[in-house]
């Protein structure tokens, strides 16, 4: 079996890459405009091999923080924006326990739901519920068979980014 997860770009903050059907970004510091612009070349990558369409995780470790410069949110938007029609939902997992990051979540969820996205939204605390939501949602529905793998190369994956301190 090939890979669960392939690398497309990687700067200072951010990992892209894909998982079968899955376009993931993950912040594992807080992102310059220059990480965020990494993202173009990652989801034209991702838009040639899922012409159909695909969804996204975005994955925010708590060494990310909670907020980014405005050229970096803005460099974000604009990307995004670029590629909403190949973008079929985004799935944001927050990595941050208790009470904080129960709050956070909320928050999301509401600007999101705020946002009037053209594909749904959903805010997660766990890799695994993410992962599972995205895979029903992909167009190639054989993605569900290997929930379990991505899981498991994703944790490995950012095992290797930064340690683990909970």
């Amino acid at each position: 079996m090939a890979s669960q997860f392939e690398q497309l770009e990687r700067g200072a903050a951010v990992l892209y890459g894909a998982a079968r059907g899955i376009w993931v970004m993950i912040l594992f510091g807080k992102p310059t405009k220059v990480d965020m612009l990494l993202a173009r070349p990652a989801l034209a990558a991702m838009s040639k091999r899922e012409p159909a369409g695909f969804p996204t995780l975005t994955w925010i470790l708590p060494e990310a923080g909670l907020s980014m410069d405005n050229d970096a949110r803005t460099a974000a938007a604009e990307v995004t924006n670029e590629y909403a029609k190949q973008i079929l939902a985004q799935a944001t997992l927050i990595e941050l326990s208790g009470f904080q990051g129960a709050t956070v979540r909320a928050i999301v969820a509401g600007l999101d739901m705020m946002s009037r996205s053209a594909s749904p939204k959903k805010v997660f605390g766990e890799l695994a519920p993410a992962i599972d939501w995205c895979a029903r949602i992909a167009k190639d529905k054989t993605v569900l068979d290997d929930v379990a793998s991505i899981v498991t190369t994703l944790n490995a994956t950012r095992a290797g980014l930064v340690a683990k301190t909970s």
